[in-house]
């Protein structure tokens, strides 16, 4: 998930205006006016266990996304500020 896209398999987005995913069959993109529906039916599917794990943005995490159920929260950084961090302890 992202703060403009959301990636969903084929069963979670049947009815929504949703785009293939190059090189994932089982998987579809959606953006646009079904992006708030597709978040829905991700959390729904989350709580109700039917998925253990959601890949998001920090930014898409920003924007008051909510999910009572989650547990634990893996911030990821991009390589540049990790070179960084290890330059300025040395």
């Amino acid at each position: 998930m992202t703060e403009q896209v959301v990636v969903l398999s084929r069963a979670l987005a049947e009815g929504l205006a949703a785009q293939p995913l190059p090189g994932r069959p089982d998987h579809v993109l959606i953006e646009g006016r079904d992006f708030d529906a597709a978040i829905a039916r991700a959390n729904a599917a989350f709580h109700a266990g039917d998925i253990t794990v959601i890949a998001g943005t920090q930014a898409f995490l920003g924007q008051e996304w909510d999910a009572a159920g989650l547990n634990s929260l893996v911030l990821g950084t991009n390589l540049a500020s990790f070179v960084a961090i290890i330059q300025a302890h040395r």
